[in-house]
């Protein structure tokens, strides 16, 4: 509505503008010519009126086309020629029409037809200029404003990113808080190492060590996805864990799966209907018994791996997860007893490391190449083991990226 306004008004100006400037040369020429003293003033009036509306046709043109035709130069040439041509065309039919006004060598028609063109043909110019100066301003100003939105869109999601990662990297002090004490570890299981390497800044993966009198409860859980979805779920697993072992003193790894099964479910309402999520967690667990001199391990989906007389050893854990919509609320698990002989050494790892994708032909790290490795750096102490097997595990990645979050502990009784 405001564009439409100012076209009216500057419509309004220039036609007014054609004709007092017609009727001004009309009274000169009235003044000053001998004959056909109503003629020529008529002949100059109405050729102001086409020169002016030719002067709006070639603003309108200037208007329109400015924005599409990247060369202001050009359109002001055919804004000139528009206003030439209409100027001409004008003669021409004047003349035709009252050829008498411009025979008598005492008429000042021509003269002042022409003064009236070039006048016309000035005013175009000017009015075509600043046609194509408020478009550039107008560009120039939507430019600046876009860019300030961008800007302004851009430093929000900086912010946004900001608080996000903030936010995550708080959660991760959280995690690593919910892990077991280094120094404890130690104390307990000098001959050890702990291996957590999430693929995000938080994980899915965590694991999990309670020490009492006789023994003691190890365990490696890997929870659905990665990053920050893991990482709640591994808040719930070692909640759950803590609750079990340390308050209901269940030191059993078989027990202890199946009570984590119920916890899980239960926690996440999986055992209704209505339930949203359909998440949970594969796990690893092991009680070693230091008066028996004996290993119990349970297993979900993740296995137990240890070395003997330079021999590799696995106990695959049951083909039963943690938690899910569809799990066996009431599976019992199974419990594999080992007796623990000098130099026998123990591992327990998530997939995450034997599923990494590396080598020229991109395969899996895979259990063979695990099991080789472990034998491989058997003969050296655990925390020389740890470097080796990260160092092994780094080299053999490359460039891929880091399939999962990966865990490894090893350790000897």
């Amino acid at each position: 509505m405001k564009v439409l306004h100012s076209n009216i008004k500057i419509s309004v100006i220039i036609l007014s503008i054609s004709i007092l400037i017609g009727g001004l040369i009309s009274l000169i020429i009235g003044w000053t010519a001998e004959r056909f003293i109503l003629i020529t003033p008529g002949i100059v009036v109405f050729d102001s009126f086409f020169l002016g509306i030719a002067v709006l046709v070639s603003m309108y043109f200037t208007g329109n086309f400015v924005g599409k035709i990247n060369n202001n130069s050009l359109i002001l040439f055919l804004s000139f020629g528009l206003l030439l041509g209409t100027g001409i065309f004008a003669f021409l039919g004047f003349f035709f029409n009252y050829p008498a006004a411009f025979i008598y060598s005492s008429n000042k028609t021509i003269p002042f037809l022409l003064i009236n063109l070039l006048f016309f043909i000035s005013i175009n110019i000017i009015s075509s200029g600043f046609v194509i100066f408020q478009h550039t301003v107008v560009k120039k100003e939507k430019a600046l404003a876009e860019e300030k939105v961008i800007k302004t869109q851009m430093e929000a999601e900086l912010q946004a990113n900001k608080r996000v990662m903030d936010s995550i990297q708080y959660a991760k002090r959280i995690q690593s808080s919910l892990l077991p004490s280094e120094m404890d570890i130690k104390k307990h299981l000098p001959d050890s190492f702990f291996i957590w390497l999430p693929r995000d800044v938080v994980g899915g993966d965590v694991y999990f060590t309670s020490f009492f009198e006789r023994g003691y409860v190890l365990a490696v859980i890997d929870c659905t996805g990665h990053g920050v979805p893991g990482a709640f779920m591994t808040m719930l697993a070692s909640s759950g864990l803590n609750r079990i072992i340390n308050r209901e003193r269940i030191h059993d790894p078989a027990e202890i799966l199946k009570r984590l099964n119920f916890f899980v479910k239960k926690s996440l309402n999986q055992d209704t209907d209505e339930a949203p999520s359909d998440d949970g967690m594969d796990i690893a667990v092991c009680h070693v018994d230091l008066q028996e001199r004996t290993l119990t391990f349970s297993g979900s989906r993740l296995s137990l791996t240890y070395l003997y007389n330079n021999e590799v050893h696995s106990i695959k854990g049951d083909r039963q997860s943690i938690g899910y919509k569809k799990s066996n609320l009431d599976y019992s698990f199974t419990n594999h007893k080992i007796q623990i002989k000098e130099g026998m050494s123990f591992y327990l790892y998530t997939d995450g490391i034997i599923d990494q994708l590396g080598g020229e032909k991109r395969y899996s790290f895979g259990r063979r190449r695990f099991s080789s490795l472990i034998r491989e750096a058997s003969e050296e102490c655990f925390d020389a083991q740890q470097d080796r097997i990260i160092k092994a595990f780094e080299k053999y990645k490359g460039k891929n990226e880091i399939q999962d979050d990966v865990t490894v502990i090893g350790f000897k009784v």
